[in-house]
């Protein structure tokens, strides 16, 4: 090689040598691990690219210069590090654990998710910052498709264009059940939302101009068409109403619901229903009305704070969720029949549908006569209705002049003897039954 060509060979690597000194500052600096000016010569020599001090100097005041935020620290050896401004350590915990939360996202995805986040501010903070991520035991989707099915959504909404796609459930042996026979599903993508830790795609239904999502990873072979998308001119008010009403993805009818609650679920109203407008309710109690799509989910919601929310209004609703309550309730037929006769034996004011009491099968602690976890006392609430709907519980009282039954003795009942059989016949009067006029009349002796 002429001396020449050597000559432009070290010149193009003189040129390099503010990269790689950047690249370095990126990997391996932060503010609570600087690198030495010595560190800094060695690992350019080990690249071939052999400096001195003062080029190096001038190389970081370059680097200043041009717009990067290289620190210097001023000591004995200069310490120098990379001032990163792209995540702080907060947003980068807040990108892990979401990631780490999502079903969606396969095992091996967010391994690889988790280390590109965390590397965002260089490698000497990523390590710290990941063992500080607590391992959960959320459960984890294995299919990797996802992944590329929310790309192929991506593009064709920034190309404005349809999908296509198959949806389906599985069945007990985790097999696929393709919904409409396997028909294939065309739609006009709107965005993706994640809700409730899952990934769903909002689209606008043209043949029923509403607006619905779907799962995606219950979604199969997604592809963009060449159709355009054909978007109603208020999607964006549209969108943003059902979003609002939407609970927890599930759909059902809009309804404006009116509820009644304890005061101390205030923060999980306020979670579940950000925009809730609060009325005038009595002390302790909160008042307050939403729009929402009821759903069995929300039904479950109202039922999960076991009896501290009451639906008010409309009267419908509180119906639908008495329903609700009873096709739970019949599941259990034992413990049906016994709220069957609590309710029977209650005032219809004095027990409300969402504070229904069961009891244990086999301590009936729930209701009077218990005796502990031993054999329980019989309970006039555990015995069945008759047809005729009478009231069991009201046991009438005993006279005040009873003569109270005397104890059965333990053991077999005494063998009745045959009574005596007289030899004359029976005459029609003796055989006939007693009446109040041949019955026998006390007398006095005089």
């Amino acid at each position: 090689m002429s001396n020449k060509e050597t000559d432009n060979s070290t010149d193009n690597m003189t040129r390099l040598t503010p990269l790689m000194i950047y690249k370095l500052l990126k990997d391996e600096s932060s503010k609570d691990h600087p690198l030495t000016t010595g560190y800094i010569l060695s690992y350019l020599e080990e690249k071939g690219m052999k400096i001195t001090r003062q080029t190096m100097y001038k190389d970081m005041e370059l680097l200043q210069q041009t717009g990067f935020d290289v620190v210097c620290v001023r000591s004995r050896s200069n310490l120098y590090y990379l001032e990163q401004t792209d995540f702080n350590v907060a947003e980068q915990r807040i990108l892990l654990d979401a990631i780490q939360a999502a079903h969606f996202i396969t095992e091996n995805m967010t391994k690889t998710l988790m280390h590109k986040v965390a590397a965002l501010n260089g490698d000497a903070e990523a390590q710290g910052i990941l063992s500080s991520i607590l391992p959960t035991t959320n459960v984890k989707f294995e299919d990797k498709h996802v992944y590329y099915y929310i790309s192929n959504i991506a593009e064709a909404i920034s190309h404005d264009r349809k999908i296509s796609f198959y949806y389906f459930d599985y069945n007990e042996k985790r097999q696929k059940k393709y919904r409409k026979d396997k028909q294939l599903y065309i739609e006009n993508p709107v965005g993706t939302v994640c809700s409730g830790n899952n990934y769903y795609l909002v689209v606008y239904n043209e043949k029923h101009d509403k607006i619905i999502n779907y799962r995606i990873d219950r979604m199969d072979s997604v592809n963009m068409c060449r159709e355009m998308r054909h978007m109603p001119l208020n999607i964006e008010e549209r969108t943003k109403e059902y979003l609002t009403s939407q609970f927890s993805m599930f759909a059902g009818k809009e309804e404006k619901v009116s509820i009644e609650s304890s005061s101390q679920h205030i923060n999980s109203i306020l979670d579940m229903f950000s925009d809730a407008k609060f009325m005038p309710a009595p002390e302790g109690k909160v008042r307050f009305s939403a729009k929402v799509q009821l759903s069995p989910t929300f039904y479950s919601w109202i039922a999960g704070f076991n009896g501290d929310m009451k639906i008010l209004s409309p009267s419908t609703t509180a119906k639908e969720f008495c329903e609700f309550l009873g096709n739970n309730l019949t599941q259990y037929p034992v413990y049906a029949k016994r709220v069957a006769s609590q309710i029977e034996s209650s005032p219809i004011s004095g027990l409300e549908p969402n504070k229904i009491v069961l009891e244990c099968k086999r301590c009936k602690s729930a209701v009077p006569g218990h005796r502990g976890p031993g054999r329980p006392r019989k309970n006039p609430l555990s015995a069945d209705l008759s047809e005729s709907g009478t009231d069991l519980s009201a046991t009438p009282a005993p006279a005040a002049d009873a003569v109270p039954a005397a104890p059965r003795k333990r053991g077999r009942p005494p063998k009745k003897r045959p009574e005596p059989v007289s030899e004359e016949p029976a005459s029609p009067a003796d055989s006939a039954e007693p009446t109040e006029a041949s019955a026998p009349v006390e007398t006095s002796e005089e």
